[in-house]
């Protein structure tokens, strides 16, 4: 019989805490779904855990792949799940007991819906806090208070994937896949791409899916590629207003801060950082998207010491073959910067 959920685990290189992850979910009150583990070419016996796994609940499906990151795996989820829904958890993640029976309590949400609950964030020193909560509330498109109830919550700000249902009869009419050229933020456009076609989000109360931070580097902190950033910040920018829009979000004092946080100040430093091998790529992102940042991220300054509107304008401007100059502008400037003892990493 079809499961009402099915429950997305990619595994890679994490026997350490996957046990803990899978035994958080097979003692789950909420019976009703199938756990999809989904091996991204694990080298540390992680396969081998899962199949024992397997052996022992028959919820349980594994699927072997290559390795080819976490927005790949994920898509395989969204082709191979057999549930009306799909949440994700990650493999050094784990979930309270009544996790799934707090995301499909009643009233339950039928069609293109969005189940969102808070999350606590487990630190390395043994410390714990609850993350983005919410109250018991659920908001329809283009209802009474809509907007202000899409903007109180900050919805846009949660662009994680997990601690959330999403349909996956929606996700498969419209096409919908995570980005599997980035490896940073793609949890929050595969969010934005969901959103215009969803009718209702559900808001759960409680912080039960507990976010593990490990105190060691992750994608959030490690430096990324001007080009990565170039690309994520562009795609940002190109889809939080629509996404925004479609639940009648469109006062631009919310807005803007939001397209400065999310996109613009990651395109800001990428066109900064961009060396020789990668300005022409980043540059030509940032003209992609010139008219966006004219109409969305208003007249006042960038409040970046290195580039500034009038050099956005001009990338914006100049054909492929004279991005040289200002790349020249961009160099000149670092090297002032330098000398007076100032830092150039924005």
């Amino acid at each position: 019989m079809k499961p009402l959920i099915t429950v997305a685990v990619p595994v890679n290189n994490t026997v350490r805490d996957l046990p803990t992850c899978i035994n958080s979910l097979l003692t789950q009150t909420h019976t009703d779904f199938e756990l999809l583990l989904l091996d991204d070419g694990s080298t540390d016996g992680s396969d081998a855990l899962c199949r024992e796994y397997l052996r022992r609940d028959s919820r349980i499906r594994f699927v072997p792949l290559r390795h080819k990151g976490v927005s790949a795996t994920r898509n395989r989820a969204l082709e191979t799940a057999r549930g009306e829904y799909i949440a994700f958890v990650d493999a050094d993640d784990w979930v309270e007991p009544d996790y799934l029976a707090r995301l499909s309590s009643a009233p339950f949400p039928s069609g293109d819906a969005l189940v969102v609950c808070g999350m606590t964030i487990d630190h390395a020193d043994g410390r714990s806090e609850p993350f983005l909560s919410y109250p018991d509330r659920t908001i329809s498109r283009g209802g009474e208070y809509c907007s202000d109830e899409f903007i109180r919550h900050q919805l846009l700000r949660n662009g994680y994937a997990t601690s959330k249902l999403f349909s996956l009869r929606t996700i498969r009419e419209h096409g919908l896949r995570f980005c599997e050229e980035l490896a940073l933020m793609e949890d929050q456009l595969f969010l934005l791409h969901y959103l215009p076609h969803a009718r209702t989000i559900v808001l759960r109360s409680g912080t039960p899916y507990h976010y593990v931070r490990c105190g060691c580097e992750t994608l959030v902190t490690r430096k990324q590629a001007p080009t990565n950033m170039a690309r994520l910040g562009a795609l940002l920018l190109q889809y939080l207003q629509p996404a925004a829009e479609s639940w009648g979000a469109t006062d631009p004092h919310y807005l803007e801060p939001l397209h400065r946080e999310l996109g613009l100040d990651r395109l800001l430093a990428a066109v900064s950082l961009a060396d020789r091998t990668s300005y022409r790529k980043v540059y030509a992102a940032a003209a992609r998207v010139r008219r966006v940042i004219e109409t969305r991220c208003g007249r006042q300054p960038l409040r970046h010491p290195i580039v500034g509107r009038k050099l956005l304008r001009l990338i914006g401007c100049l054909p492929a073959s004279l991005y040289g100059l200002p790349y020249a502008i961009i160099r000149l400037r670092h090297c002032i910067r330098r000398a007076k003892g100032r830092p150039v990493n924005y």
